[in-house]
């Protein structure tokens, strides 16, 4: 494309000024769309994320969900007929003769539950419900809800039965979860940074030495943590290390063909198939029988459900099933080598063209030397350099921590150092605080009118309970109902008297389903032994569109990833775009842009939120700002190292402590002290309290969500202070 010629005067001199301000102008055009192009990465990697989770999880249904029914004749075809007939139609079913058959589809996790028959000839009404929790908790607890109401309305009385329950170590179910979704960060992530920082490492004979010693480094130390350190398992250290490798190398090697064809724009690409779409599809968090039925496809492909159902099949069902699970990595190494070769065999013919044709216009007609020897050199090194500017050769050095490129051993190690800290401390954090939930705490009130009645229950409770609950006395339950309201009680149980019967429990489903389950276990089991009937108050229910209380978790996630992606993309792209003046309105815009895209995707598009929308606007403005503000304070200092502390604090502590998908309550204390301090917790606060509380208890969280941006904005005063002083001497 011809260039523009430079201005000139009248007397036919070049116009300097005119120069200078053309050279200005196109100068600031670049640096806008530079700092456009960095926050549109961010914005689709925020979109992807929380328009899918929001989709797929705030609302799960159960579909296809595969039982058996172990029995004959009449009551047999009574129950599937009532199964089928059951709303929406949940459950594909089969009948199997015998319970030792039913048993082994279970183990090989052919079918998620069984439903065992009294015999047609027994004086027995007990139905069994064979379950396998460690095939997933949250599908035996939807199989229990699809099979005990059909037994139930046949006049069956119910008995579970748990063919492989979950260890102790690991009673929530999780241990492989968060193991293969480090597996999947360690597989993806680098890739991008070494794009970027050694660009070098990516010729495939470089590659394939380094990334078999990666990924057995990593798989080593995703077992030592969730094995030795945190005891989430015991054994299994070879099938555990094999799969782990076998992970990591095939993602990293379908990574690098991606990164071939797709440039930096590969890790978006990642991202959504590793990440995104693979946690759907996992059947890991939730059955992917409550998914959209495009999800049941990916589970076969992706390699998220891969990794996680080949740990499951070591670490609970004597490896049964993993062998098919891992098919899916040898075919992907196989598939990506080739596919890789071939691209580089591609580029490398090309290459030779330009070369050659670059030399033929060094020559006359006649075939010799146009001018001298030096063009000979010239030439070819020109075209080389062509080719070079359009391969990942090219790509910008950028060092991690700001200032000038490092040496080639420390940019190795930064760059090996970087991701490595990002799994180990996703891992070890999130897997610590969530794998064995253990109630502890939940503050409780006894309630009754009788003087010295309430307290005496709670003498006689706490004795069976131990330190599960935190128990208080009230002489009102009206008063009790209100604290359960605000928040300040988990759960109230107000004893019967002469006027009222029976026993009435008040929790809220919006503060956690998790506690409000484990008070409705502990009440109703102690209502049973007195001998009374117990009537549940929901004083804060939860909507048919967010069933299990995760739209407020994942609305609040989007704001927090928006705060700290904005700035930590301009850090890498365009840092000069972190000085406060900058700064400031460009994160006020990006702010407001974000909260009122993440609204559309959670309200009018994935229909999940229905709450207010101004307020749920200005909440997300100030979240994102206020993270924005802190995660350029960081990222002034440490440049793109400032990803793991902010990452580690936002995210990986931020999202237990938020107690978003665990009650707090129900993890170590420590993040029961975080949950009143960080800015997730709050955020996640303020949106329950618009959506379920009626406002109440906001007031609280917006306030640490503006001392967090205080904190934030007066942090990068002080460093444009220093900044500026040091620029002056």
């Amino acid at each position: 494309m011809p260039q523009k010629p430079s201005p000139v005067h009248l007397d036919g001199q070049p116009d300097l000024d005119a120069t200078a301000a053309l050279a200005a102008k196109k100068e600031r055009k670049t640096a806008i769309a530079t700092v456009i192009g960095s926050l549109v990465f961010a914005f689709l990697m925020v979109i992807m994320t929380t328009s899918v989770y929001l989709a797929t999880m705030h609302a799960p249904s159960p579909h296809d969900m595969p039982v058996a029914v172990i029995g004959s004749g009449e009551l047999a075809q009574d129950v599937v007929f009532g199964l089928e007939r059951a709303e929406n139609s949940p459950a594909s079913i089969r009948i199997v003769d015998t319970t030792d058959e039913a048993l082994q589809l279970l183990h090989d996790r052919e079918i998620a539950g069984a439903i065992e028959l009294p015999g047609n000839d027994s004086a027995d009404t007990t139905a069994v419900i064979h379950t396998a929790s460690a095939a997933g908790a949250s599908q035996a607890s939807v199989v229990q809800q699809i099979l005990a109401p059909v037994a139930i309305d046949a006049g069956m009385d119910i008995q579970v039965d748990e063919l492989t329950p979950l260890p102790a170590g690991d009673s929530a179910g999780i241990a492989a979860m968060f193991m293969a979704m480090a597996l999947m960060l360690a597989g993806y992530m680098p890739i991008g940074l070494v794009l970027t920082g050694a660009p070098e490492l990516l010729k495939l004979r470089r590659f394939v030495p380094v990334w078999v010693g990666w990924s057995a480094l990593i798989s080593a130390l995703v077992w030592f943590i969730a094995g030795p350190v945190i005891g989430s398992f015991s054994g299994h250290t070879a099938a555990i290390l094999g799969i782990g490798w076998l992970t990591v190398f095939s993602i990293g090697l379908v990574q690098l063909f991606l990164s071939r064809i797709l440039g930096a724009a590969a890790v978006l690409v990642g991202m959504l198939l590793v990440v995104v779409l693979g946690m759907p599809a996992s059947n890991l968090a939730m059955s992917v029988h409550t998914m959209p039925g495009f999800f049941g496809w990916l589970h076969g492909i992706l390699p998220l459900p891969g990794a996680g159902e080949a740990l499951r099949s070591v670490l609970y069902f004597g490896g049964a099933g993993a062998l098919g699970y891992l098919v899916r990595f040898v075919v992907a190494i196989v598939l990506a080598l080739l596919a890789t070769a071939g691209v580089d065999a591609l580029r490398r013919r090309k290459q030779a063209k330009a070369l050659l044709a670059a030399a033929s216009e060094t020559t006359d007609d006649a075939g010799n030397t146009a001018i001298t020897g030096q063009a000979d050199a010239a030439a070819p090194v020109a075209a080389s350099a062509a080719v070079a500017a359009a391969s990942p050769r090219a790509a910008r050095l950028v060092p991690l921590a700001g200032g000038k490129p490092r040496s080639r051993p420390v940019r190795y190690l930064m760059l090996a150092a970087f991701p490595f800290s990002m799994v180990a401390l996703m891992l070890g954090l999130m897997l610590t605080a969530m794998h064995s939930p253990t109630p502890v705490g939940l503050p409780v009130a006894i309630v009754s009118s009788t003087e010295g009645a309430a307290q005496q229950f709670a003498d006689g409770l706490a004795g069976g309970t131990g330190d599960m609950l935190a128990l208080s006395t009230q002489d009102s339950a009206q008063a009790a109902s209100d604290l359960v309201y605000s928040g300040e009680l988990v759960g109230a149980l107000v004893l019967p008297d002469a006027a009222h019967p029976s026993a009435t429990l008040y929790s809220a489903g919006a503060a956690g389903t998790g506690q409000q389950m484990v008070l409705q276990r502990v009440f109703q089991q102690a209502a049973q032994q007195a001998g009374v009937e117990l009537e549940q108050v929901d004083v804060a229910p939860l909507t048919a569109s967010d069933t299990g209380g995760s739209v407020s978790l994942y609305i609040s996630m989007g704001w927090v990833m928006a705060g700290f992606l904005g700035i930590t993309v301009l850090t890498g792209g365009a840092p000069w775009a972190l000085r406060l003046r900058k700064q400031l309105p460009t994160l006020l815009g990006w702010s407001a842009f974000m909260s009122v895209t993440i609204w559309l995707i959670a309200g009018p598009l994935v229909g999940a939120y229905h709450g207010p929308v101004w307020s749920l606007l200005g909440i997300g403005v100030l979240t994102i700002a206020s993270l924005g503000l802190v995660t350029a304070a960081i990222s002034r200092v440490m440049g793109l190292l400032a990803v793991v502390p902010v990452v580690t604090v936002f995210m990986f502590v931020g999202v237990p402590a938020s107690g978003g998908g665990l009650s707090t309550y129900m993890q170590p204390g420590l993040f029961q002290t975080l949950h009143d301090v960080l800015p997730l917790p709050a955020a996640l606060d303020a949106v329950r309290g618009i959506t379920y509380y009626g406002g109440a208890g906001v007031g609280p969280a917006l306030l640490t969500l503006v001392a967090w941006g205080m904190c934030g904005l007066a942090a990068n005063l002080v460093i444009s202070a220093v900044q500026k002083r040091r620029a002056q001497r």
